[in-house]
């Protein structure tokens, strides 16, 4: 009996050994978890991070893409405006022209007339 005493002895010591291992392996495993679930964590939120910061390049390049379109339609509607006012000027510089020379030759005629007259 002191002899099974002593093998279950053992087996309890080789079982607690084991056991011991195994604890030790859980343990080391469940804190290779908790890193990894923390890296997953920090790597979402960086994820995340950037996701928001694409959004906002995003949004601000389409607010600078409208502000150009604005831009481009009062750049076309100041050219327009600036065509019609040089047409304008245009025009009016030939009817001044014109009503000068008309009247240049209105003046010539004029003395004309009047030297015919008093010859």
């Amino acid at each position: 009996m002191s002899q099974d005493l002593g093998t279950m002895t053992r087996e309890n010591q080789v079982v607690n050994d084991e056991l011991a291992a195994v604890v030790a392996q859980r343990d080391a495993l469940k804190r290779d978890l908790d890193e990894a679930l923390q890296r997953l964590s920090i790597s979402q939120q960086m994820v995340q991070a950037r996701e928001k910061e694409r959004q906002d390049i995003l949004m601000s390049y389409r607010a600078l893409n409208d502000e150009k379109q604005r831009s481009d339609t009062g750049t076309s509607r100041v050219a327009m405006e600036l065509h019609t006012v040089r047409a304008q000027v245009f025009i009016f510089i030939f009817y001044f022209d014109l009503i000068f020379l008309f009247k240049r030759s209105c003046t010539r005629s004029a003395r004309r007339c009047t030297r015919a007259r008093r010859s």
